[in-house]
């Protein structure tokens, strides 16, 4: 049974994927859940309570953090095709927000659960909300557990919009124990933070560092990794074994 029922009937987000045929007509692979993910704010402000049934984890815990909850949990032999699967993502959908508003996206990972256990997840991004700009706003996405198809640990990238179907191959990366030593003991004691849903102020108190040295202390890390967010550094950080 699951203990978790958050009342979510009521959400915006549930009323727009009701409404919404196209994001209902979508193949059922196994047991699966909706979410959305605010690109601006870079929290969940929906996620179905199956989320639990498919990964063990509570809904509640992931609507209060920050980070996205595949950076958590990722299987640590994904995080790296992971992160630059996800900019790829990200580069491609930015491109197209101009010119194609029904731009579909879909990759699979292996998710540890609850219990420590690797599932495979299906991820879809099946509806994109831009705003006059051209910026991304929130995302509505769809995941599915597919652990019982029997697939490499390659990923595959595979977007769909009005130009057709693109495919970009992310092969499996060999394991391996080397650290990049990119950032220094105290900004790596900020990315676990980071990592565990913490903001600048619960860093700044933590640390016993001002609010402006730990946004400082941030930016200079976005800047080093290369990344534009947290959600992309926490990645970057989880990819090499930094956290």
């Amino acid at each position: 049974m699951n203990p978790y029922t958050e009342n979510i009937s009521r959400s915006k987000y549930a009323d727009i994927i009701e409404r919404n045929y196209r994001l209902k007509k979508n193949i059922e692979f196994g047991a699966s859940f909706y979410f959305v993910y605010d690109v601006v704010k870079e929290s969940y402000p929906y996620l179905e309570k199956e989320f639990y049934e498919v990964t063990g984890y509570p809904p509640s815990l992931i609507m209060r953090g920050k980070i996205d909850y595949i950076t958590r949990y990722i299987h640590p032999d994904d995080a790296q095709q992971y992160h630059h699967a996800s900019l790829k993502w990200r580069d491609i959908i930015e491109n197209y927000s101009n010119k194609d508003r029904e731009i579909e996206a879909s990759f699979d990972f292996r998710l540890l659960s609850s219990e420590g256990r690797a599932i495979r997840l299906l991820h879809q991004t099946l509806h994109i909300e831009f705003s006059h700009i051209g910026k991304m706003l929130f995302i509505i996405g769809k995941c599915s557990d597919i652990s019982h198809w029997n697939k490499s640990n390659d990923m595959i990238l595979s977007i769909t919009s009005s130009e057709g179907i693109k495919n970009f191959y992310f092969p499996s990366m060999p394991k391996s124990n080397t650290t990049i030593k990119v950032f220094s003991p105290q900004e790596k004691k900020i990315i676990r933070l980071l990592a565990e849903g913490n903001n600048s102020k619960d860093i700044a108190g933590e640390m016993a560092i001002t609010f402006n040295t730990a946004n400082t202390h941030r930016r200079n890390m976005l800047r080093k990794a290369n990344v534009r967010n947290t959600s992309e550094l926490v990645s970057y950080a989880h990819s090499h074994h930094l956290v």
